[in-house]
């Protein structure tokens, strides 16, 4: 590597992120990230900023679990998607008890 590489690979640190001024496969990279991100993130907290998890993405060089996870730092898990994640556990444990239900009575009439 030579010292012209060196300072564009720590001005890149500096520099504040502008999506606009991204080379076409940059931009290519940050948004097939970002659809990866905001998969992770889907049952974590619903209301970051894209700007935020774009940005993330840009400083972690699109590494989508470093970005994850400096997004995990600056944010909080919401309490709406807590309750959320406890209704769908609520719902899926209904599920398994009504086929255990369901099961007992099979056997019942087999025997």
């Amino acid at each position: 590597m030579d010292y012209d590489d060196e300072l564009d690979y720590a001005s890149h640190e500096d520099e504040e992120f502008n999506e606009e001024s991204l080379p076409n496969d940059e931009y290519d990279k940050l948004h097939s990230s970002l659809a990866e991100l905001k998969k992770e993130l889907l049952n974590y907290n619903d209301e970051i900023p894209e700007f935020d998890l774009k940005e993330a993405l840009y400083f972690n060089f699109y590494d989508v679990p470093a970005a994850l996870a400096e997004i995990k730092d600056r944010y909080k898990k919401t309490a709406r998607n807590d309750e959320e994640e406890d209704k769908e556990e609520d719902k899926e444990e209904e599920v398994k008890e009504e086929n255990k239900e369901e099961d007992q009575v099979k056997e019942e009439k087999e025997s």
